[in-house]
């Protein structure tokens, strides 16, 4: 069992034991600083002269200040301290020559009001509100026998309005104040028996040091210090999990300092089972949510569950920093959550199935995370449910302005938003697959429906696995218009922010901020509604706003590819700086075929003057020849010109690298018909690649990629001044 006396020697705000000394708090407070007191304590008739010392003052009887201890000098006394603190941890015991009576805590002191917190007759440990001309509240009341060695601590935010208590360092009990209560900021001691003792008194200011001393919490893998900053890990992928207290609701909150430039995945986990196991990151019999900051500047919540990986939700940081600091805050209870990132709210989330562990901690991708203000609060969420679907078949479940499926054939229309021609903006998650997003709804005359009834159409856009696709029905018939490939390595359980553009005969989905529908309709649906059908539940859409807007995304400069353009997404515009109008649309895991027979339409509805196209790598490794990866680049390019008289392009040679060694003869025959290709037209420019990560003798260099395939952060910027020694000047 860990004392709290033990904790000295980190605090800077210890009893100091001398005759006249003080506690840490300020000597500096005003005489008059105290308030004055309601109920049995109030006493018109007390004077300045009754004033114990410079830190405390008697509100009522007196208590007097020997060997680091308050002792009470009357029956019936109260004190508080002259300084005044919100937030913090206050310990103490009590050594009382009796059991009949109170003896114990005040806080959140007022004019009006304060808590009592401490012994009460019977053996009783109470929790009680005492109010001017009010029955006193009692809020907590347990059978509980004390000796002179048992610690007390209380955690109390008076901004939050929360308190936690422990008894020898376990936790004890949580309490939310009532939010229409006013709280003040002081504190202090209250005893009904002379002769009272407070003793081994320790107080951390604006901290709950359960939550933020290393000393409650288990490493778990890696490993983490503590210094003046905070907790660090000291190792990448290091995960620590708090002892002092399990939370199956309320909210866990840090701020976190990213450390050095290098990219991680970092953050709070909660809602932990880990089967009682020692050591672990992932994997079997461990389960948890997870609320991080990406490597590519994404702030995005998922789980773990018995090692099977997804993310819920995602959306970009602006101005993201590898190195900067963050607040992180997940409020939770059951299936609902809630998730804001430096005060703003983020995500909602609602989890049909949710996870049930109570545990908590932190986890770093990296060395030298740095988190602080850890707080992590227990109570219980106002869960207020909401009606944002008109539900026409099967079953959903709503929550702040979010909604999620939980029956197969589900199908619901957003109450109160009409968009014919517009912007509809979505934050959607398939959840299984062939879930996904109606709009341009047009109603049958039944108040149930699906898909086949007679009246009733509009488009739906769906999720399977890495495809995604677009199926227009008109008076309960289905045409399938398109399917496309989103991704390398997504699946049903990742969160999408979907911007579907409408305006007439012309139809743009944006999908992670890229164009991945344009279509155009000679004769158009004309409906007005949106929602979701999902064909299984789990389907789950967030931030629902629409616009009158029908601007589509143009550029003059454009940078699409493979994965490598895709991951350059949160530092290409410092990279490429010399261009004002730039924007990356890479699609991890494409290959030249795909971007020439799919995603033509959407490059040339950018409308780019010069493009910037990396691709082959994926090709070669999936066999194609470099002829025929050639023939589908230089397919597109002339496609794009003709629609496009003033297009350039800078095409990127394929480079070698530590992953793919295998294919270092494909990579250089790629190359030489590239630079062939540059050649045959005046608008295409050729930038040399092949050796940019090589060593003298011309093998890959491991350090130039962060997992032998994909180029760090200095690589991209060797690769974007190769692109800008290609690139043609344009107006």
């Amino acid at each position: 069992m860990k004392k709290k006396l033990l904790l000295l020697s980190l605090l800077a705000v210890s009893i100091i034991s001398s005759c006249g000394a003080k506690t840490s708090f300020s000597s500096n407070s005003s005489p008059d600083s105290a308030s004055s007191i309601p109920s049995s304590f109030s006493d018109s008739s007390f004077s300045s002269s009754e004033k114990a010392n410079d830190v405390f003052d008697n509100i009522k009887g007196s208590f007097e200040f020997t060997d680091a201890s308050y002792i009470s000098s009357s029956d019936t006394s109260l004190m508080l301290f002259k300084e005044k603190a919100s937030c913090g941890t206050f310990s103490f015991s009590i050594n009382s020559p009796s059991t009949f009576g109170e003896n114990g805590m005040v806080l959140f002191a007022n004019e009006a009001s304060y808590y009592y917190l401490g012994t009460g007759i019977g053996k009783k440990f109470n929790l009680i509100k005492y109010e001017n001309n009010q029955d006193p509240q009692i809020y907590h009341s347990e059978s509980l026998s004390l000796s002179k060695n048992d610690i007390i601590s209380v955690f109390f935010d008076s901004i939050d309005k929360y308190l936690e208590v422990y008894l020898d360092d376990e936790f004890f009990f949580s309490f939310n104040v009532p939010s229409e209560n006013e709280l003040g900021e002081q504190y202090g001691f209250s005893s009904t028996i002379k002769g009272t003792t407070f003793l081994n008194i320790v107080y951390l200011d604006n901290v709950n040091s359960y939550d933020n001393n290393p000393d409650y919490f288990s490493v778990k893998k890696g490993d983490f210090n503590s210094n003046e900053k905070g907790l660090i890990s000291l190792y990448s992928n290091s995960l620590c999990v708090n002892e002092s207290k399990e939370l199956t609701s309320g909210s866990i909150e840090a701020t976190m300092n990213l450390g050095s430039s290098s990219s991680s995945d970092s953050g709070i986990v909660f809602g932990l089972s880990d089967n009682d196991q020692s050591t672990y990151w992932e994997g079997k019999n461990i389960s948890y949510y997870f609320f991080f900051t990406s490597l590519s500047g994404l702030a995005y919540v998922g789980k773990t569950d018995n090692g099977q990986w997804s993310i819920l939700q995602m959306k970009q940081i602006p101005d993201f920093s590898n190195s900067g600091t963050y607040t992180l805050k997940a409020v939770f209870d059951g299936k609902y959550s809630t998730f804001y990132l430096n005060g703003e709210k983020y995500f909602s989330n609602i989890q049909s199935s949710p996870l049930t562990g109570g545990k908590w901690g932190l986890r770093a991708g990296k060395s030298g995370v740095v988190y602080t203000k850890i707080k992590a609060h227990s109570y219980s969420l106002d869960v207020k449910k909401d009606d944002t679907l008109d539900v026409v078949s099967g079953g959903f479940d709503s929550f702040e302005g979010n909604a999620v499926s939980t029956e197969s054939k589900s199908f619901g229309i957003v109450k109160n938003s009409l968009v014919e021609n517009g912007t509809i903006n979505v934050t959607f998650t398939p959840g299984n697959a062939n879930n996904g997003i109606a709009f341009r709804i047009t109603r049958p005359s039944v108040s149930s429906f699906y898909e086949s009834e007679t009246g009733l159409s509009y488009y739906w856009l769906y999720c399977s696995g890495e495809m995604m696709g677009l199926t227009r029905y008109e008076n309960g018939q289905a045409t399938k218009l398109k399917m496309k490939y989103i991704n390398a390595g997504v699946n049903n359980s990742l969160s999408y922010n979907l911007k579907i553009v409408l305006d007439g005969s012309d139809i743009y989905v944006y999908m992670r901020d890229t164009l991945r529908y344009y279509i155009h309709e000679d004769n158009p649906l004309t409906g007005k509604e949106f929602g979701i059908k999902a064909e299984l539940p789990n389907c789950f859409i967030s931030s629902i706003s629409t616009s009158n807007s029908v601007e589509h995304e143009k550029n003059q400069v454009l940078v699409f590819g493979h994965s490598y353009m895709e991951l350059w997404k949160s530092t290409y515009k410092e990279d490429l700086a010399i261009y004002d109008d730039v924007n990356d649309i890479g699609i991890g895991g494409s290959i030249a075929s795909q971007w020439n027979e799919t995603y033509d339409q959407e490059v040339i509805t950018y409308q780019p003057r010069l493009g910037i196209y990396a691709i082959g790598i994926n090709d070669l490794s999936c066999g194609v020849s470099p002829a025929t990866t050639t023939n589908n680049v230089e397919t597109l390019l002339v496609k794009m010109k003709n629609a496009l008289p003033d297009f350039q392009v800078v095409l990127l040679g394929v480079n070698h690298c530590t992953a793919r060694t295998t294919i270092a003869s494909q990579i250089h025959q790629t190359n030489i018909l590239y630079k062939n290709l540059c050649e045959k037209y005046d608008w295409m420019f050729f930038a040399e690649c092949e050796y940019l990560f090589c060593n003298d003798s011309n093998q890959p260099i491991s350090t130039c990629f962060i997992d032998g395939l994909h180029p760090t952060h200095d690589s991209y910027k060797k690769l974007a001044e190769v692109i800008r020694n290609a690139a043609p000047t344009i107006d």
